[in-house]
């Protein structure tokens, strides 16, 4: 037997932040996606927020091609990006002595938002349209071009239940919908839809979608099985990938080294209550500061240094105290003392607090938790045994 034929898949919303170290992010995960060979990647909400100019550049620099049915211009009606490809892989079915073509037909679908537009370079608007009334305007042409038909979509998983449903009534079922918006994770036994396998693995990319397909003779999909794989340590990594990655920290961390002064673009407007930090908590709460001390929340910074993530804007925001808040964290050259999770991390910004003596302030439970502590970042969270820890 040959080797068994992957196909990588982007289902979109993976660009990092409109900032310059977002934008660094984003050209490492273009090189990188390049370099694993990635078949094709969707247009998700996040592709586009740094604006069009930034996106042709980043996807320009791209070996893989970028899908959308449903984003257009208007007027016009024109696709912004391509509708879909045809990705063909070498593939052996029961009873072949040699292996045939097999044609992948891969479409993009991002979710509908009436209020989304962005100006286009030749001065026209970009939109988007119901996913159900561009499937019905590509998914006839793309039926007679493709083997296999996998839509990737980033929007809700009810939306994209619709999408497949859709397409089973115009007698044209999708084999695969792939998704990954939000931290909903679907199980292998609940994901069919008629025909259609549904599956979502989570975001941040802390989980690899895997769907493995078995032919049958006619080269169609006999059965399926999808798994979400946790993306720990115990997986090798891959030398020039972690090339790419730690170049790219080193290049966020002087960046950021270069901005954290007040004063830069990062310094917030403090407007009204502002973060002052847990020393001045201590004299009023002495027992509750001690038993914060020794908790891993007071530590929460040291995790990103060892993981060389401490100028990451999206573990700052929890592992720091206010970080993109009026008053908040910065760095450690400027705003050292809101470092790691401290006291206004759970109950709010204290700014006059304490000459004001105002009683109840900044009462915390379960809604101050579940920000940090999602799906994705804190899969065994429980908050009656984690409250335990740090109850004070």
């Amino acid at each position: 037997m040959g080797q068994v034929p992957v196909v990588w898949l982007e289902a979109g919303d993976f660009f990092g932040d409109p900032t310059p170290t977002g934008d660094m992010q984003n050209k490492m995960l273009i090189k990188g996606m390049s370099f694993i060979r990635y078949a094709a990647a969707n247009v998700g909400p996040r592709e586009l927020a740094g604006g069009i100019d930034k996106f042709l550049k980043f996807s320009g620099a791209a070996s893989f091609p970028f899908v959308s049915a449903n984003l257009v211009t208007d007027p016009g009606g024109k696709p912004f990006v391509e509708p879909y490809v045809v990705h063909e892989i070498d593939v052996r079915a029961p009873g072949d002595d040699e292996a045939r073509r097999l044609r992948i037909g891969i479409i993009g679908f991002t979710a509908h938002k009436r209020g989304f537009l962005k100006a286009t370079p030749d001065n026209k608007n970009l939109v988007t349209i119901p996913p159900v009334e561009a499937l019905e305007r590509w998914l006839p042409k793309l039926r007679r071009k493709a083997d296999l038909l996998v839509a990737l979509v980033a929007m809700r998983y009810e939306e994209a239940l619709a999408l497949a449903q859709a397409a089973e009534e115009m007698g044209m079922p999708l084999d695969f919908v792939l998704g990954g918006m939000g931290d909903f994770v679907t199980r292998d036994e609940a994901s069919m839809l008629g025909s259609t396998k549904v599956v979502y693995s989570g975001n941040m990319g802390k989980r690899l979608g895997e769907v493995r397909v078995f032919l049958d003779a006619e080269r169609k999909p006999a059965r399926s099985v999808f798994d979400a794989i946790w993306l720990t340590k115990d997986y090798p990594g891959n030398p020039d990938l972690e090339s790419m990655v730690g170049a790219t920290l080193d290049d966020m961390g002087e960046w950021f080294s270069a901005h954290q002064t007040f004063g830069s673009p990062l310094t917030p407007v403090v407007i009204g209550s502002s973060y002052t930090g847990a020393g001045r908590c201590k004299s009023c709460h002495e027992q509750a500061f001690a038993v914060w001390e020794d908790t891993v929340h007071a530590h929460a910074l040291d995790t990103l240094v060892r993981e060389r993530q401490m100028y990451n804007p999206e573990c700052l925001l929890c592992h720091t105290t206010g970080y993109r808040k009026a008053g908040g964290y910065i760095g450690m050259s400027n705003t050292p003392q809101l470092a790691h999770i401290q006291c206004e991390s759970c109950h709010g910004a204290s700014g006059t607090h304490p000459e004001s003596r105002v009683a109840g302030f900044g009462k915390a439970g379960i809604q101050s938790c579940l920000p940090c502590h999602t799906r994705e970042n804190s899969p065994e969270f429980n908050f009656s045994s984690y409250w335990e820890r740090i109850r004070h």
